[in-house]
């Protein structure tokens, strides 16, 4: 016995052009982040770290209440940077952030709002 295939398939890509008009009609905003890792050394001295840099620490925020184990026994010393200024014009807002295993974190922010195309563009640059 044979089966006709060809009746599902219609009606997948009608519900598919359909999700896709439904998603092309949404705005969406947020951040998009730029986040790089340096391996510097073997331990980095974060209380030496905050005097001579005058930084704060980064304590953990969470939403709900968490339990000890996923806080860090050592929070990082959180430096502001600079902005970064794109040859576009846009402005990524920076901070580094090191951590007494020895790692560098370098983070860029850079907020958007627009349709998804527009996040796909941005993401893809």
């Amino acid at each position: 016995m044979e089966r006709d295939t060809r009746a599902p398939l219609v009606v997948k890509d009608i519900s598919t052009k359909l999700r896709q008009e439904a998603v092309t009609e949404r705005s969406v905003h947020g951040s998009l982040l730029v986040l790089m890792q340096f391996d510097v050394c073997e331990e980095i001295r974060l209380d030496q770290l905050r005097e001579i840099f005058g930084a704060r620490r980064q304590e953990a925020t969470f939403k709900h209440p968490a339990p000890a184990y996923v806080r860090y026994e050592r929070p990082p010393v959180v430096e502001s940077i600079e902005p970064l200024l794109l040859e576009s014009g846009e402005r990524l807002e920076g901070q580094i952030k090191y951590y007494d295993y020895g790692v560098v974190s370098l983070i860029f922010e850079l907020p958007f709002a627009g349709d998804w195309d527009t996040l796909v563009e941005l993401a893809s640059r």
